[in-house]
């Protein structure tokens, strides 16, 4: 985006401001759709809820993932095949999973065998049948990575405890075990562990084949392909992480229907950008500190995860500095946390913006919003014409 329309977009909406653009969200979901052609594609709602970001991505002809009955009410209005919705959660409530059935959701996860026999009893109340996938926990995936869902969690069912409940599990009539679901962490770098994940799921399905009753409609693996977020990752080769998988599906004997792929981040992450100007510099024992009006209550994840990419975008008419130094930017809640990052850059100025880059996933839905009573920035949608 050029000098002119970021000026254009600050004079005429302030800052701070959302823009999203939907030409790079259409991009990143043609690459997924032509690489990943004979899968099922789904978009996690949790990414990025905004109503306008999930209709274009329903009308490129991708699934929906929802974890609440908020979520599946946004994929409804943004028009998701509802059929095909998948509700998945390791917390589902009674109330939420009647409003799925209600609205015509026929495809669960199940993360215990609670959840297994909640949503048989509801479903054999409103006199249907739905499909459940089982999400698996896993030991030998288990990795250091800030959010790995393997071993020592919350999520999933470990095949030991499915095996022991096999009796029970086969005596529930509304409901259909239909297949398996891993996921072993967020934004993995490593494409090898896609092939290790792939391999075990696949190894660990046919196991409970031999246990439970399971007609294999669909193995969902998954895997959230990640964006790079700083200067020194490189952006994913999601070929490669497809011919890793079709390597293994490749060299299983199981038999099975459809092989699923769950995606966020990728899709949205790099379509977006937040603009936020610099209200204050300061030096503060020896270091230079530039305050801007973003808020962390608007912009929570790269406090609790990874700081991003940024750039300097000078508004006013010194030009940039040749000599670079470290500047801590930070945002002006009352928390010692509210701080983007340290990073090099030429001397800022007041008034000058902070862009702040791959920042489409998780900005809102992972953000406090309701610390210090601010209402949240506009969000501008950049739509395909």
């Amino acid at each position: 985006m050029d000098l002119k329309k970021l000026r254009s977009i600050i004079n005429d909406y302030k800052s701070p401001v959302y823009v999203y653009d939907g030409w790079k969200i259409r991009e990143n979901a043609i690459k997924l759709k032509k690489t990943f052609s004979k899968f099922k594609i789904y978009y996690s709602i949790k990414a990025n809820p905004n109503i306008e970001v999930c209709r274009l991505i329903s009308k490129l002809n991708f699934e929906a993932e929802v974890v609440t009955k908020g979520e599946l009410e946004i994929a409804i209005k943004a028009w998701f095949r509802v059929r095909n919705i998948l509700f998945a959660w390791p917390c589902k409530i009674q109330s939420h999973i009647k409003f799925a059935i209600v609205s015509w959701i026929r495809l669960f996860t199940a993360e215990s065998i609670n959840q297994m026999r909640l949503i048989n009893s509801i479903a054999k109340i409103y006199k249907c049948k739905v499909k459940v996938i089982i999400r698996i926990n896993e030991i030998n995936l288990y990795s250091n990575a800030w959010e790995s869902m393997m071993w020592n969690s919350q999520f999933g069912m470990d095949t030991d405890s499915i095996i022991k409940s096999k009796d029970e599990i086969n005596n529930l009539t509304n409901i259909t075990i239909i297949g398996t679901q891993f996921y072993a962490s967020s934004q993995i770098l490593d494409t090898k562990k896609l092939s290790k994940s792939v391999k075990y799921q696949l190894s660990i399905t046919k196991k409970l084949q031999k246990h439970i009753s399971m007609e294999i409609g669909l193995i969902d693996i998954w895997w959230w392909f990640w964006i790079p977020y700083k200067e020194n990752e490189k952006e994913l080769n999601i070929k490669w992480c497809a011919m890793l998988v079709n390597k293994e599906l490749k060299n299983t004997k199981l038999i099975f229907d459809e092989i699923a792929i769950e995606s966020g981040r990728y899709l949205v992450g790099n379509a977006w950008i937040f603009l936020t100007k610099i209200i204050d510099i300061k030096e503060n024992f020896w270091r230079t500190y530039a305050i801007c009006d973003g808020w962390m209550v608007w912009f929570t994840r790269p406090i609790l995860v990874e700081s991003h990419k940024i750039r300097l975008i000078k508004f006013n008419k010194r030009k940039l500095w040749s000599n670079k130094e470290n500047v801590v930017v930070c945002w002006p809640s009352c928390s010692s946390m509210d701080i983007l990052g340290e990073f090099d850059m030429s001397y800022p100025d007041i008034g000058d913006i902070i862009l702040i880059e791959n920042a489409g996933a998780y900005w809102r839905s992972m953000s406090i919003h309701y610390f210090h009573c601010m209402k949240p920035p506009i969000e501008i949608f950049l739509p395909i014409i």
